[in-house]
Order: structure tokens, then sequence, then C-alpha cells
């Protein structure tokens, strides 16, 4: 890690907030272990402090693709995925369009490619695009858990589907379809399975798990990896399994970076690493408080969902949910999982009701807690590199503008 220094331009509070004490070296503040061949890494506080150093978001994007208004290439709606090339350019998934906008580094269009359909280059639901190898992209398209497969100029170049059987004889499922998490170093593409819990399992709380497979740059696979737990559940029936998520329970969906994997539960500020292969490798743990649950949020949260339905009966079913849903005593610790091109962890903390701008914490490529950065309110990151983040923000409107913003770190 390179020295960093206090940048003294306006951020409009976009600051790294630390509190531990200043000047004192990484290592300080951490104890790192090894218990039966795993590596535990504990924080006691985070190494940026607000007399040190900082990390800091520039106040205004650098770069911004997107109009309320004008040629269909900038008009987007629902962006599930943004790529970053090496020279510049850039690369926008717009799942309801099933298309790729590519620009160039003015956030100049380029080229479109893509189409609703099922044949080759064209998807029936774009739910995701990452890196591939070099410059190329690999995109999902979710309703035919097929991958495909577009060099940097968005010529398509080939596709295949993931043929994966589930176990409907021991697992119930929370869903039917699988759906791709990212990219490795060496190409291979992990998938996530999805979300299930025992056809035996009790009556009481249980965590819904997920199984992450792995498929070669070819398709051939899939190879198992790990089966880690993803969301907490209420079971109320166990024959049929019926569950009931707890309010302010997420389940954060696990990570790749390069050729590791990343997973929590959220409910503890707490993340296990697994390597390529599905062995547990390492723990990080940091001491992070939690924000508690009060009544107030409870109201609040039960409000906003109320308000998302159209209609008295459908109102009514759901205040029935949320009434025999448990609420949890404290708020996740993160939510999401986000690596980023230089080895560090970013985990996205809890939106807390009466708030708009969630806290990310950042952990360095050992686990070490480095600290805390605001982003812009309403921004959802997809790509962080050491000078930018790249991501998408609605505007008062409701019109989605893929923002970039330079990432100051002395």
């Amino acid at each position: 890690m390179g020295r960093y220094h206090m940048w003294t331009g306006r951020v409009s509070g976009l600051t790294l907030l630390c509190s531990a004490l200043a000047g004192t070296s990484l290592t300080a503040q951490q104890t790192i272990r090894d218990s039966a061949g795993v590596r535990i890494v504990e924080s006691r506080a985070p190494h940026f402090s607000a007399a040190d150093r900082f990390w800091q978001v520039s106040a205004k994007p650098s770069l911004e693709i997107g109009r309320a208004e004008g040629e269909d290439a900038y008009l987007f709606t629902s962006v599930v995925g943004i790529v970053s090339f090496s020279d510049g350019s850039i690369a926008i998934a717009e799942g309801r369009a099933a298309e790729i906008r590519l620009f160039d580094l003015t956030g100049k269009h380029l080229v479109t490619t893509g189409r609703s359909g099922a044949g080759p280059g064209e998807f029936r639901d774009l739910r995701g695009m990452w890196r591939f190898r070099g410059d190329s992209l690999l995109a999902f398209d979710n309703v035919q858990q097929k991958v495909q497969v577009f060099d940097s100029k968005g010529h398509y170049v080939r596709d295949f589907r993931l043929n994966v059987r589930l176990d409907y004889a021991r697992f119930h499922y929370l869903a039917d379809l699988h759906h791709v998490l990212g990219v490795t170093t060496d190409g291979d593409i992990v998938v996530e399975t999805p979300h299930a819990v025992p056809r035996t399992v009790p009556t009481g709380p249980t965590y819904a798990t997920t199984t992450l497979l792995r498929f070669d740059a070819l398709g051939v696979g899939p190879d198992t990896l790990v089966t880690v737990p993803v969301q907490w559940l209420q079971i109320r029936s166990a024959t049929p399994v019926v569950g009931t998520s707890a309010l302010f329970t997420t389940a954060p969906i696990p990570a790749i970076a390069q050729e590791k994997v990343f997973s929590g539960t959220g409910d503890r500020p707490e993340v296990r690493r697994y390597s390529a292969a599905g062995r547990l490798e390492a723990i990080y743990r940091w001491n992070s408080p939690l924000v508690s649950v009060e009544a107030p949020h409870v109201a609040q949260e039960r409000d906003r969902r109320l308000a998302l339905l159209p209609s008295p009966s459908t109102r009514s079913r759901m205040l029935e949910i949320l009434d025999q849903s448990p609420v949890p005593a404290t708020f996740p610790a993160y939510i999401r999982l986000l690596p980023d091109r230089i080895g560090n962890l970013w985990l996205e903390g809890s939106t807390i009701p009466g708030t708009t701008q969630p806290v990310w914490t950042v952990l360095d490529a050992e686990g070490r807690w480095l600290g805390a950065i605001r982003l812009p309110a309403g921004l959802r990151p997809y790509e962080i590199t050491d000078q930018h983040v790249l991501g998408v923000l609605k505007d008062q409107d409701g019109v989605p503008r893929v923002q970039r913003y330079h990432l100051q770190k002395g």
C-alpha cells in the first residue's frame, strides 16, 4: 500500500469515515492467527482515522451517460452490468432492451449489440454482464440459462447453456433458476444455485443455502465448489416447507475476486474467503458496531412495503405476512459484497430507515479493515478500480444514468 494523504478539495462529505487512533500502522489494529489451517484476521479498529488519512470520492461525476429523452442508445431503464475496458471505453448492459451498448471514453455511443430473442447474440432476459478473458464480455440470459461471449467491439463469439440438475427430492428451492456470480481471472465461470432448505428441516429459524458451481471458459462443468448459508428464514411449516424472511434481514450474494470466493450472511461483521477449489482459506472479522432495530424502523419499513402494492387485497396479505415476520435485534452488518479491481473487498452497509447514504466498509486484500466510505446517495456501483467508482444512479425522475466518480487516495 502506498502513502495516503488528506485531499483538501471539496467533497460534500463523501469522505472515508474512520474512528481509529491516528498514526497507527496497518498491523497495529489487527490480530492474525491460524486455526486448523484457516487464517483468521480480526480488526479491532480501522486503519484510516478521521484525523489521519482519507479516501474520498469526487463531489461530481467525471463522466455521465444517460438522458431522459433523445437517442435510444442513451436511454436506460434497467442497467444490469457495467464494464470498462483498458482503452477507457465502457460497455453497459441494458436489461429491459436486451442490449449491450458500447461507449468511448468520453461517453459517445459507438455500437449496440443484442436484441430480444433466442438466437445467437440475443436475449430473452439479460440479467448480468462481466469482464471476461482479455477485453471480452460475458453476458447471462436468465430465462434461457445461457452464457454468451462478446468481444470488445460487441461481436458475438459463442454461447453455452448451464446444464445443472436440482435435487428436488432432498431440497425445497426458493426459486428454480441458477445465476452467474462472476468470472475468475482464469476465465472460470462461477454459478449460484437457487437458495434451498432441506425438505426435512424442522420448524424454527434456519439458513437457506446456495451451492456454488464452476464451469470452465468453454462451458465444461460443473464442478462443485462449496455450499454456503445465504438467507435467514423462519420456517413455519415443514410439510410443505413454508418460510418467512425476517424484516431487515438480507441474503448477500457471494462475490468472485480473482481466484477467490467471498461469502457471508451479513448478520455479523464477518466474511469467509474460499479458494477456487472451494476450500475455506480465511475468515475476516472487524469490530464495527451494529445498529439496533427500533419500533419506528419497523413501522417505516411496513409502510414502505405496503405503499408499493397496488390493491387493498394484496396489501392485506402483505400485512399478514409482515405480522408473522420476526424482527432481528440489529440491522445487517452489510447487504452486498463487491470486490474492486485491485484486491480490496467493499461491503455495502444497511440503509437505515430515515437515511439515504449507506456506509461501505473496505477490507484490503489480506482482510484487514481499512475504513468506511460513503458513496453518492443512490449510486449502485458495478466496478471499482484504483482510480474510479463506476455505477448507476437514478435521478429525481427515476431515470438511470451511468456515472463515473474519481476515487482520490492521495
